[in-house]
Parts: C-alpha cells; sequence; structure tokens
C-alpha cells in the first residue's frame, strides 16, 4: 500500500511537470510566432511606404488574427496607408485590390463577423478604415457586411458610391440604400466625393436610375455647398475635381450667370473653361454686353465661342470685328475671316498686307501667317524675303505661310533651314518638312547626318530618314543601327519596321544591303539579319 501510494504521487508528480512543459513550450510558441508576425507586418509596412501596393492584401489578412495585438496593428498600418492616398488612388485600387489579392485561400471570409473585429481593433478610425477597404474585397458576402458597417459613416460616401458599380446585384443595392442614408449628413467633403461620382458615371454595372438619383441629390448639395463657400472654396481643388463639379452644375442648370461668368474669369484650366463656356453662351439670359465682356478674356478658347454666339444672335458683321484678325490665336483668326467674307467687302489678304510693315515684330509675324492662310501661291515669293529677317519668330511663320502656300516648290528652303544655327527656327523647318511630306532622298539626308554635329539635328535627321521610301532607307538605317543616343536608336527602328514590300530592287543593291549586314561594325542582331534575308530575297524575285 505504502509503495502504491508512493507511486502514485510520483506519477501525479511526473505528470504535473509534464504539463507545465508544455505550456512553456506553447507559450513560447506563441510568443515566436507573435514575434514573427509583428516582423512581417513591419516588413509590408516598410514595403508599401515604398509603393508595393500589391503587398496591401499581406496586411489585410493580419486583421483576423487571434492575437489581439497584431490585428491592431495590422489595422493601424492599413488606416495609415489609406489615408496618404488620394482620390485616384483609392479608386484605381477598388479596380485593382480584387485581383491580385489571396484572400480568398483558405480563409472563409464570408463567416467572418466584423463585430469581432471591431472588439480588437482599438481605434474607431482604424476600425473604419479596414471597413472601407473591405468594400473593395473579392468576396461578396464579406463586402456586404463591410458596406453596412459604414452606413452611419459620413465619411465613408465616397466608398459605397463605388460601390455602384459593384458586380454583385445584392452588394450593389446594399451600397445605393446606405449611401442614400448618408446624402443629407455630406458637409466639408463635398468636393472630396465628385472624382468617385464621375467614375462611376463612366463604369457600365450601374444602374442608369440610381446613377441619375445620385447626381440629382448630390448637385443640390453641391450647389448648396458652392454658394456658401464661392470660387475660392472649389479653386483648392485639382482640376480634375472642378471640371466635375462644374459638369454636375450646368447639366442641371445651377450655376446662375453672373457665377459662370466668375468662374470664367478666374478659372485657368482650358479643359474646365472649355465645359464652363459652353454653358454659358447656352443659356438664354446671355446678351451682347456678356459676350463682349468674354471676348477680352486671355483664353482664345473664351474669345472664340464667345465671338461665335455673337455672331448667331446678330447673325451680321459688328464695328471692329477684323481687327481680331491679328489675334496671336489661329482659331479666332479663322472664325473672324468666315464671318468677313460672308458679311462683308473687306478683302482679308489686302488687310494682313496693309498692316504687313506697320506693327511691332510680334504683329508683323502674325501678318505673315494670315498671307498664309488666305493668299494664294504667289504670295508666297512675297514672303521669301522675311526669311532672312533677324527675328526668329518672322522666320518662322513665313516657313509655315510658305508651306501653307506652296510647300513643293520651297523643299530647298526647308532644308537650309533644317541646318539653321537657332533650334527654333531648325525644328519649325522640320515639322512643315513633315507636315507636307517632303522627301529629299535618303543619301543625302544621311550625308547630312554624319556631317553635323548637332545632336538636335541628328534626331530630327534620323526621323526624316526613316520617312524615305523603304528600299532607299535601310541601307542607310543599317548603318545607324547601332547609334550611341537611345532617342536616335528608337527612330531607326521604327524606320525598319514599316516597310513596302511590292516594291523590287536590284541585285546589286540587295548584295549592298547584304554587306551592311553582315559587317561586323554596324552590329545587326542575328534576328534581324535573317529577317531583312528573307525580305531582300522576296523583293529581288528569289
Amino acid at each position: 500500500m505504502w509503495l502504491l501510494d508512493k507511486l502514485t504521487k510520483k506519477n501525479i508528480s511526473f505528470s504535473s511537470n509534464v504539463d507545465k512543459a508544455k505550456q512553456e513550450n506553447s507559450c513560447q510558441q506563441q510568443e515566436d510566432e507573435h514575434k514573427v508576425a509583428m516582423d512581417k507586418l513591419s516588413q509590408r509596412e516598410t514595403e508599401l511606404g515604398y509603393g508595393y501596393e500589391n503587398n496591401l492584401h499581406r496586411v489585410y489578412e493580419y486583421v483576423i488574427s487571434a492575437d489581439p495585438e497584431i490585428a491592431d496593428r495590422a489595422a493601424g498600418i492599413i488606416s495609415v496607408y489609406m489615408q496618404s492616398r488620394k482620390p485616384f488612388q483609392i479608386i484605381r485600387l477598388s479596380d485593382t485590390f480584387r485581383q491580385y489579392t489571396s484572400l480568398e485561400w483558405g480563409i472563409e471570409w464570408k463567416e467572418i463577423d466584423p463585430a469581432d473585429l471591431k472588439k480588437t481593433i482599438k481605434k474607431k478610425e482604424d476600425y473604419l478604415w479596414v471597413m472601407r477597404l473591405g468594400t473593395f474585397h473579392p468576396n461578396g458576402f464579406f463586402r456586404e457586411k463591410c458596406i453596412r458597417e459604414l452606413k452611419d459613416d459620413p465619411d465613408s460616401i465616397a466608398y459605397l458610391i463605388l460601390r455602384y458599380n459593384d458586380w454583385s446585384d445584392v452588394v450593389r443595392k446594399e451600397a445605393v440604400q446606405a449611401a442614400g442614408l448618408l446624402f443629407g449628413w455630406i458637409t466639408e467633403n463635398v468636393y472630396e466625393v465628385l472624382p468617385y461620382i464621375e467614375k462611376i458615371r463612366r463604369s457600365y454595372r450601374r444602374n442608369e436610375e440610381d446613377l441619375k438619383f445620385l447626381e440629382d441629390v448630390y448637385s443640390k448639395k453641391l450647389y448648396s455647398f458652392y454658394q456658401a463657400s464661392g470660387w475660392n472654396g472649389l479653386s483648392i481643388y485639382d482640376a480634375y475635381t472642378r471640371r466635375v463639379a462644374y459638369r454636375l452644375l450646368t447639366e442641371r442648370d445651377l450655376l446662375h450667370k453672373d457665377e459662370i461668368k466668375e468662374i470664367v474669369q478666374k478659372e485657368k484650366s482650358g479643359q474646365c473653361l472649355r465645359l464652363i463656356v459652353h454653358s454659358f453662351v447656352q443659356k438664354s439670359d446671355v446678351d451682347i454686353d456678356d459676350l463682349d465682356e468674354l471676348m477680352k478674356s486671355k483664353s482664345a478658347y473664351v474669345q472664340r465661342k464667345a465671338m461665335e454666339k455673337k455672331y448667331e444672335l446678330l447673325l451680321d458683321y459688328w464695328e471692329g470685328l477684323e481687327e481680331m484678325l491679328l489675334s496671336p490665336s489661329k482659331s479666332i483668326r479663322g472664325t473672324v475671316a468666315f464671318i468677313l467674307r460672308n458679311k462683308t467687302k473687306i478683302d482679308i489678304r489686302s488687310y494682313y498686307y496693309e498692316h504687313l510693315n506697320q506693327r511691332g515684330e510680334a504683329q508683323k509675324a502674325i501678318c505673315i501667317l494670315g498671307i498664309g492662310e488666305n493668299g494664294t501661291e504667289s504670295d508666297a515669293d512675297e514672303l521669301t524675303g522675311y526669311l532672312e529677317n533677324g527675328n526668329a519668330g518672322i522666320v518662322k511663320s513665313a516657313l509655315h505661310a510658305i508651306g501653307c502656300l506652296h510647300a513643293g516648290k520651297y523643299s530647298e528652303v526647308f532644308w537650309k533651314y533644317l541646318q539653321d544655327d537657332r533650334i527654333s527656327v531648325m525644328i519649325h523647318a522640320y515639322h512643315e518638312i513633315l507636315a507636307h511630306d517632303i522627301t529629299f532622298g535618303a543619301e543625302r539626308v544621311y550625308q547630312l547626318f554624319c556631317a553635323t554635329e548637332s545632336i538636335e539635328l541628328k534626331k530630327r535627321l534620323a526621323k526624316i530618314l526613316s520617312k524615305e521610301s523603304y528600299w532607299d532607307r535601310l541601307p542607310y538605317l543599317l548603318m545607324l543601327y547601332d547609334h550611341e543616343n537611345a532617342e536616335i536608336r528608337r527612330s531607326i527602328f521604327a524606320g525598319l519596321q514599316v516597310k513596302n514590300m511590292y516594291n523590287t530592287i536590284s541585285k546589286e543593291k540587295a548584295e549592298w544591303i547584304l554587306g551592311i549586314m553582315n559587317d561586323e561594325k554596324y552590329a545587326i542582331p542575328e534576328w534581324l539579319k535573317k529577317k531583312l534575308a528573307f525580305d531582300l530575297k522576296c523583293a529581288t524575285n528569289g
């Protein structure tokens, strides 16, 4: 009996030691796993900071960790990252997050209850960001749960609007309902939401009635906010956001004439001006005085639209219109010329000659352009004298006018000024050559390429060479194939791609090209040699 008691006590002691050892091992394992997880999260945080957004889903997986500290840490990383994103980055993330995520692998997200996450994540703001990102989740059941968690948070309205285009009809309806409950609570983030509305308008899965209701309600809210803050309140946002605001407000005719005039005076973005001015000139209460005021704008587009509307109202010439022929804008000069030809007997060509030598250098350049736009081929001879002018602007205008009037006759003029020491003149001559499809022969272009020391001229000559006929340019392109300048190499390569296989060449020329191909100093790659050898065989009829 004594021995049995002793053995029993010994067994109990041994069992207790084993349990204690197991417990210690379990605790150590948990500590090790905790450290590994924290290290991984730190690494993911660093990677996100360097722009590796495709690692975001790896952080998101940790928010459901049974370790509260790990889950809370992951939520904090997500919160900081999401707050650093701009609207266009959030919109892009809404499209890409589900594409590179592995969140569906090994985790039953359908069974995840956000209420459990809410208990684990300490800060409410961090929890909301986890839910907002959750609206991009690939699992529709989880997206739906996240949307429900955000239905009382006005700051989450943008994320709900993005789900108007959700591929799940159930999620889409849930988002529409949740967003509708928040419209009345929108205050300071009115403008921030605009890019998201535009994203949905350009999407395909959204319901037309839902979108119309969203835009109708939001436009009224937007206009109320605009009245309170004025243009200055909107001006701090980027041009894209402003353009969406103008679209919503003008499509519903919410802006008054004076409000639009203020925007026209202060707006700098060309695209925004186009939208707002188009709306303004369509208003029924626009009068001639309004249009005259617009024609004083610095924007050529605003001037032209006002001029076109004034002509639409008057259907006639008005005094002083011909002075706009001296506008720096080609579109304005063209509009004025149209009206004058239809409603007056003013000789536009003579008008430009009359003012050609009566104005300063800038006006003289415009008069030369005007002659090019309204003259005849014979006027080209008259303008050649201005090519010797010391003012580069006048020389460029003369080159352009001559090109418009009789480019083919003056190809040598363009060749001469292609070699001008003034880079702006050289570039202008280059553009005229391309615009009028002028060619000089591949050998001549190549010789100038080799002779000039100007890398800027070489870049243009490489492109001009690539416009010559294929079999003529081919040998010269091959001799330039390994040029050290990357831009020139791109032009050479482009010239090798566009070919005409219907033309044939002599065997002598084919042998010359083959010789260049096989000359090691030109460094022609083997794949190109094989391709060209086949083309040459076809071009010489085998």
